[in-house]
């Protein structure tokens, strides 16, 4: 639906979308002219830009084309990882529902109206072979309320995955993955519902907090907050909720 959103976005606006682009190069980025080049079919193209946006992700061409001596990362860790299963059930809800619990954080989510996907936090030293689907679900189902709980719909897992998060920000790098993640929360069409243990009121702060970040570091640093993710088995997004 995001993804619809800014197609039909950019259409309004007249502007153009290549697909298809292979071998994409920028050059001249610490120039106030940089282009970039590509290749459609056996064609070479070239784009002369007054700015260049690199949101192709942490291994993408953009971040590869920063000189090592202009760019310094600092990484944080966080003390936790997420446990993500992948089932053909029926979702629990239609919206999505974020709920805090004091033996950590759950997150149910939907592929589709036959194929769920939900999160459970779970400790660093945990691997996916600590969780067979019994416990996944006996866990998942003590941190929702228990109208929800008592809605979910279990079975054999058909992909489980289990997740670490780092956050890295390079000081000098003009990249776009933090508005994505951003606008992914608050265009997305689809509802969100926070559960009984998890007010409203943490997520509106959590927004109101990504916002002001955007507006005080992120636009006049032109900085990024890409996630590196770690799979130990699966293939899965590696984001809550994708």
């Amino acid at each position: 639906e995001l993804t619809r959103d800014l197609y039909e976005g950019r259409d309004r606006l007249g502007g153009m979308v290549i697909h298809n682009a292979d071998d994409v190069k920028p050059h001249d980025m610490e120039t106030s002219s940089p282009w970039i080049t590509w290749r459609e079919g056996d064609e070479d193209k070239r784009l002369d830009c007054e700015y260049i946006v690199g949101a192709d992700g942490f291994h993408g061409v953009s971040r590869k084309s920063i000189p090592d001596d202009k760019i310094t990362e600092y990484e944080r860790v966080y003390p936790f990882g997420w446990l993500g299963v992948l089932s053909r059930t029926k979702p629990v809800s239609p919206e999505l529902i974020y709920a805090r619990h004091e033996r950590g954080f759950a997150l149910c989510s939907m592929r589709s109206q036959k194929i769920s996907r939900y999160y459970i936090q779970v400790s660093l030293e945990d691997s996916v072979d600590d969780w067979p689907d019994d416990r996944f679900w006996g866990e998942l189902k003590r941190r929702l309320p228990d109208d929800v709980a008592g809605e979910l719909i279990t079975g054999p897992s058909i992909e489980k995955s289990m997740h670490r998060f780092a956050l890295l920000l390079p000081s000098r790098c003009a990249m776009a993955r933090c508005f994505w993640l951003v606008m992914r929360l608050i265009l997305c069409r689809q509802p969100v519902r926070a559960a009984s243990t998890a007010p409203h009121l943490t997520f509106i702060i959590f927004i109101t907090l990504c916002l002001i970040i955007m507006k005080k570091v992120m636009m006049p640093a032109l900085t990024i907050i890409p996630t590196r993710r770690w799979h130990e088995c699966g293939k899965g997004s590696g984001f809550p909720g994708g």
